[in-house]
Order: structure tokens, then sequence, then C-alpha cells
């Protein structure tokens, strides 16, 4: 199962969030066929370091980890989340931050609108050629507990408080008008 936003409003900026959508299910779908032998049902007893969980969706850092994260990174919490990430919503869980992907880098540091969510790539800390996270030492229990080798997948959610996330980026406005509203981590079968 893969997890991501479900917008209710069907149109924004010209762009069909359905099409989108369905454009990442085949796209997903062809990953996990190349990344298959390292996936569910795949018979492996550990991580493969494939990459496909980190294709599949960024971490989540608790608001505890965030600090710990910079100062492995030498930046600021302000610096970090400036440089490699962006504030999305959860409709049952409220706001998060967490690491943009490699083709958000116009995002980073703002709002992610909810047709965003369907774009495709690579956490920005995820090293294709290497096949390496970049904060692998302190990454985010949320990238620990997933397994994607097992067929039963763990479920852990982060939700920040707009106090928290305001901490960080003091301009957070979560009635920003220009956005759609849209409920997270609705279960998309591929």
């Amino acid at each position: 199962m893969y997890y991501m936003n479900q917008p209710i409003r069907a149109i924004q900026n010209d762009i069909s969030v359905e099409i989108k959508r369905q454009a990442l299910r085949r796209y997903m779908a062809e990953e996990e066929r190349k990344h298959k032998r390292n996936g569910a049902n795949s018979g492996q007893k550990s991580c493969q370091r494939c990459g496909f969980c980190c294709l599949r969706q960024p971490c989540v850092p608790t608001p505890e980890e965030f600090p710990v994260i910079a100062r492995y990174l030498r930046l600021t919490p302000q610096e970090l989340f400036k440089q490699y990430c962006v504030v999305s919503e959860d409709s049952q869980y409220g706001f998060f931050i967490m690491w943009a992907r490699g083709v958000q880098d116009d995002m980073l540091g703002k709002y992610l609108p909810s047709y965003r969510t369907f774009d495709v790539d690579y956490c920005m800390f995820y090293d294709k050629k290497k096949r390496l996270c970049g904060i692998h030492e302190v990454v985010p229990q949320t990238a620990k507990v997933t397994e994607c080798w097992k067929k039963k997948q763990t479920i852990f959610r982060v939700s920040w408080s707009v106090e928290q996330i305001k901490e960080i980026y003091p301009d957070f406005d979560p009635n920003q008008s220009d956005l759609y509203y849209f409920a997270h981590n609705s279960i998309l079968p591929l």
C-alpha cells in the first residue's frame, strides 16, 4: 500500500489531480516491478537499500527528531527546513514537516499544495547511485519502522502542532487561501 494525499477538489492551477494520481500509480507500479526482488513477498529478511521506500514516501520526522537531524547536518532547524523540507497536511492528524522529493526543490521551505503531493521522485536525502540515505545515522522513526520487504507494513503517523511548525517556519499560515484542502494518508493500492 502507498499512502498519499487525497485531494477533495479535483483541479488546481489547471492540473487535474486525478490525472496526476493515475500517472503516479502507473509509475509506482513500474518501479515496484523493478524493485520486486527487494520488496514485499520477495523473501528478503532485511533492507536491501534499493530506495523503493524513499521513492514511495519521504520520511516524516517528529518534532523531537527534527533538531537532532539538523545538528547532525550542522544546520539550524530553520536552515534544515528551508533547504530540505516542505509542510504537508493530514486532515485526520494535522500538519507535519517532511523531507521534500528531489523534484520539489522549488517548494523547499514552503507549504506544499495538494496537487504537488503527486510529484514523483526520491526523497532528497537518498543517493540513487550509492544507494544510501544521507542521514541514515539519524533517520526518523518513520524510516526505521518501514520494512517494505514484509507483507504487513507498520504505519507510523507523525503530526506537528501549528505552534511547533511556526517555531521553525514563522510565516506558516495554515489558512492560506490559494491552497486546496485535502485528506492525507488515504490508502491507494498499487
